[in-house]
């Protein structure tokens, strides 16, 4: 499979799409609210799983406007759009790879979008960078082993933990980092100069956070 870096629309929402030459996984990337798919942190969560040899597909969902009406629901569009997103590339007859499972990346309301739609079979893990908040009942759901990553910014490090806490923790199979960023509010919220702990933590989670398969669906191997 050749190199691919194109632009698309889909569904009216535009996609950057990188395959390399031999991807071993693919994820969708789901900016925050009024976050540009080329900022700094989206660019450095991108090439971190490129560096981990994975296809992405950065969904321009930041523009998406916040819909007040349902105050417990704000990202609701957000999800939407970033499924039209997932359904829009896999119809997309230009893609020659389309894998059974992808993962999933978001950050704020790109990072509830992500934990909405996480409890979906396809999806593989998950990684969400400062999440605003989603319903218990939506964690619940969630099987996909799940990386938070949180800045000092105190609001959004507690909605962070929160969202571990009910998704069971580490005995779950999830994981959560404090990102040491600047200390400047807007910033912080943006992982500046948490770069490279976030690329080393994207590289180094691989294969090994996938989930462990179900032995009732191992069929003819070898114990």
């Amino acid at each position: 499979m050749d190199q691919i870096d194109r632009h698309t629309k889909y569904d009216g929402i535009d996609a950057h799409i990188k395959i390399p030459e031999s991807p071993k996984a693919l994820v969708f990337i789901a900016p925050g609210a009024a976050v540009s798919t080329q900022s700094p942190l989206i660019t450095t969560i991108q090439d971190a799983f490129e560096e981990r040899g994975l296809a992405s597909v950065v969904a321009d969902i930041g523009q998406s406007g916040i819909v007040m009406d349902d105050p417990k629901n704000v990202h609701g569009n957000f999800a939407d759009n970033l499924q039209r997103v997932i359904n829009g590339y896999y119809q997309d007859q230009e893609n020659d790879y389309t894998p059974d499972q992808f993962e999933l990346a978001g950050h704020s309301m790109g990072g509830a979008a992500v934990l909405t739609l996480a409890p979906d079979a396809s999806v593989s893990a998950v990684t969400v960078f400062d999440p605003t908040p989603v319903s218990e009942e939506q964690l619940a759901q969630i099987e996909a082993p799940v990386t938070i990553m949180v800045c000092q910014v105190r609001s959004f490090k507690a909605a962070g933990h929160i969202a571990f806490k009910r998704l069971g923790g580490e005995e779950n199979g999830h994981t959560i980092h404090e990102m040491n960023t600047s200390t400047e509010r807007q910033s912080g919220h943006m992982f500046e100069g948490a770069e490279e702990d976030i690329t080393d933590i994207i590289v180094s989670n691989g294969s090994d956070r996938m989930p462990a398969p179900d032995p009732d669906d191992i069929n003819g191997l070898d114990m």
